[in-house]
């Protein structure tokens, strides 16, 4: 093959190589910006109490969530969430009242997409697996499971924004 025609080929393969990094930039941005989309108050209201996580930015990296129930005007916090990336992996690690001594534990993310989180601990009893799915701007799915997705062993929350 002469050079006059390898130079189209050559270009092609390198305008892929440009598209497919660019795709991959613009996935690791979209990933931050959902991440970001935690930020706020949201609420789930059940028959008699109602349950409510509250999400801060601390950096780029960092997230603290604070989860708590509420029935009237009585409130009782029930876990601390901090949500942090190291060495290029967010971890997402619980501190719930009256659980494990009040020790942390650490669940990894395992699986994402632009909407969807899941974050995994086999070793820990319950829950071994926790999801967050953003349904809308103003609405997230989470559940826990033990990891199998068994339905008998899962609980969900349907969370909306508070405005």
């Amino acid at each position: 093959m002469s050079v006059i025609k390898k130079i189209p080929v050559t270009i092609f393969y390198i305008l892929m190589c440009m598209i497919f990094t660019t795709g991959c930039n613009q996935a690791l941005r979209t990933e931050r910006k959902d991440l970001g989309g935690l930020q706020g108050a949201w609420m789930m209201e059940g028959n008699e109490k109602n349950f409510g996580e509250s999400w801060t930015k601390l950096s780029d990296v960092s997230f603290r969530g604070l989860g708590y129930s509420f029935r009237q005007k009585d409130t009782s916090f029930l876990e601390e969430v901090i949500l942090t990336r190291k060495d290029g992996k967010w971890t997402y690690t619980p501190r719930t009242l009256g659980q494990g001594n009040g020790n942390p534990v650490t669940f990894t993310l395992t699986g994402s997409t632009q909407r969807e989180y899941i974050f995994e601990n086999p070793a820990h009893d319950f829950p071994k697996r926790i999801i967050y799915r953003f349904i809308g701007q103003d609405s997230i799915h989470a559940s826990i499971d033990d990891g199998k997705g068994s339905a008998d062993a899962r609980m969900d929350f349907y969370y909306r924004r508070v405005k």
